[in-house]
């Protein structure tokens, strides 16, 4: 039985092994994000093999590794993993801003903030309004994007971090200068005072030449030039190009503005030439506006219309290039959906699969396991029927063994009664004989009638009673034992049919009228023909085998 169950089990264990190298037999693609969910890696394993896969893919293949990113993200959730689920966070956002989906990108530096809130992070807090300010910034919500701002600047004031503390203030001086030149020119000069205090001054060429751009549009023409001539001087000693390109552009304005047309101009035309060479389309565009202006002002209104046309190619350029990134975002925003879907249609369809594979392992566990249930019930069963069926024959043996010893204990007694019956009737003739002598003749006749009638019961009849009893109670028990032992005399085998009744020796005496001595040594003589010398086994229990 215990073999039965150990293959039982054998057989079990390998169909579920079978069912689950086919399951790992249908993933094909190595190191897919299908793959990947499916791995049995641990959880922190499971997510940095995503983010490693993301990160290999950020450049190349963005909106699969946004998949990866975002599957690795909401795993990081739901284990707890929240240092893990912010980097994560941050990286989507990054992509999306790359990729131009501003609304994508704010939901995710939305998200990177919630998630440094949890964990205590006030550092990453500060950097999730300061990037929800520059996503609001660059979709024109300027009053959205000053609020971030401005949360982000309390955020970094209070936990000493001046460079972007700085950067945020320049941004609120930006937002300002359409509507609040003081305000603006407060924030410019506190983005410049924490650079000069603790930064590389590596931007405090660029927080300068804002300062004296504002100091220009309130008309304050000679702290703008000193303003000027710092930033210029800072920019061109760190070979900073972008900065000098806005610096030129900010020295035309200054010279247009003191009629200096001709000193205005090279600026205007340094600043073109470098923003060509920095490919930055829009300031080229808005630099020829200025210039075009410059011209217009000076009656040269050839050159003018020359770079009205030059505008109007940039004007169109620009155009095109926006309508690009739209349909390059709105694609990129496709191709993400549609991976999305693909790959939760594949996982979904893997996981029906694996609920396919583990209903069937069920079923047939279940199905092996009944036919268990019922081989054990059928045996236990059968050894019931058997038990049930020992029991009975045992019974029945007992209960014919029982009948047999009844019937012994009768034949037994009828012996017994037998011999007394027969001593009686001698007795009585015996002394009726005696008295012959004393009677008259014509008693003595009467009293030998009795005499002869008495001796008439006294027959070997009685015995052949006896012995037909025996034979119908034990019908094997002369043929087998003389087929056994052939030499043995009929005297022997009546003593013989005395023992197998268990009779004692005084009760075979007094059955066979003779002394006990006598049948003792009748007992003897019988255990050597029997083979039974040297054996200390009982006449009783070595007949019983007959």
């Amino acid at each position: 039985m215990l073999s039965f169950k150990i293959k039982f089990i054998l057989i079990t264990i390998s169909c579920g092994l079978f069912l689950k190298v086919g399951s790992a037999q249908n993933s094909s693609k190595a190191e897919s994000l299908f793959q990947i969910q499916l791995e049995e890696y641990g959880d922190q394993k499971k997510i940095d093999l995503l983010i490693t896969k993301a990160s290999e893919l950020k450049i190349k293949n963005a909106d699969e590794s946004i998949l990866y990113y975002k599957f690795a993200l909401e795993l990081a959730e739901n284990k707890g993993q929240l240092n893990s689920a912010l980097h994560i966070a941050y990286q989507l956002a990054d992509i999306f801003k790359l990729s131009n989906s501003l609304h994508y990108a704010l939901k995710y530096y939305m998200k990177y903030g919630e998630l440094a809130s949890s964990i205590g992070d006030k550092r990453c807090v500060g950097v999730s309004y300061y990037y929800q300010g520059e996503i609001y910034f660059l979709q024109n919500s300027f009053e959205d994007a000053k609020y971030y701002y401005l949360k982000a600047s309390e955020y970094f004031k209070n936990l000493n971090c001046y460079s972007s503390l700085s950067d945020s203030y320049n941004y609120l001086g930006l937002l300002y200068y359409k509507t609040d030149l003081n305000k603006a020119l407060e924030y410019y000069q506190k983005a410049y005072e924490l650079e000069s205090q603790y930064g590389t001054r590596s931007k405090s060429s660029l927080f300068l030449n804002n300062i004296a751009c504002i100091h220009m549009y309130k008309n304050e023409f000679d702290m703008a030039k000193s303003k000027l001539d710092s930033a210029f001087s800072i920019a061109y000693n760190n070979d900073n190009l972008e900065t000098l390109s806005y610096i030129y552009s900010s020295y035309g304005e200054y010279y247009q503005g003191k009629k200096q047309f001709k000193l205005s101009e090279s600026f205007y035309l340094k600043s073109i030439g470098l923003h060509r060479q920095l490919s930055h389309t829009e300031e080229v565009y808005q630099t020829n506006l200025l210039l075009s202006g410059l011209y217009e002002g000076m009656g040269n209104f050839k050159g003018a219309l020359s770079l009205y046309k030059q505008h109007k190619i940039i004007q169109d350029s620009i155009i095109k290039i926006n309508k690009s990134k739209l349909f390059h975002r709105q694609k990129f925003e496709q191709n993400l959906r549609q991976l999305e879907h693909s790959n939760k249609t594949q996982f979904l369809n893997q996981k029906r699969k694996d609920l396919y594979y583990i209903i069937f392992t069920i079923s047939v566990f279940i199905f092996l396991l009944i036919i268990l249930i019922s081989i054990v019930f059928k045996r236990r069963i059968e050894g019931k029927k058997i038990q049930l069926s020992e029991e009975n024959k045992s019974l029945k043996e007992n209960l014919l063994m029982e009948k047999i010893e009844n019937k012994n204990k009768e034949l037994t007694s009828k012996a017994i009664l037998l011999s007394e019956r027969n001593d009686l009737i001698k007795n009585v003739s015996e002394k009726l004989n005696s008295c012959k002598s004393k009677l008259k003749q014509s008693n003595v006749e009467i009293i030998q009638n009795v005499i002869n009638d008495l001796n008439s019961n006294v027959t070997e009849k009685q015995w052949d009673d006896f012995q037909q009893n025996f034979n119908s109670l034990h019908p094997m028990f002369y043929k087998e034992l003389l087929s056994d032992f052939p030499t043995l005399s009929p005297k022997e085998l009546k003593l013989c049919s005395f023992l197998k009744l268990n009779m004692t020796s005084k009760e075979i005496a007094l059955v066979t009228h003779m002394t006990t001595n006598s049948v003792e040594v009748s007992r003897s003589r019988l255990r050597k023909k029997l083979n039974l010398s040297h054996s200390s086994l009982s006449l009783f229990v070595f007949l019983s085998r007959y």
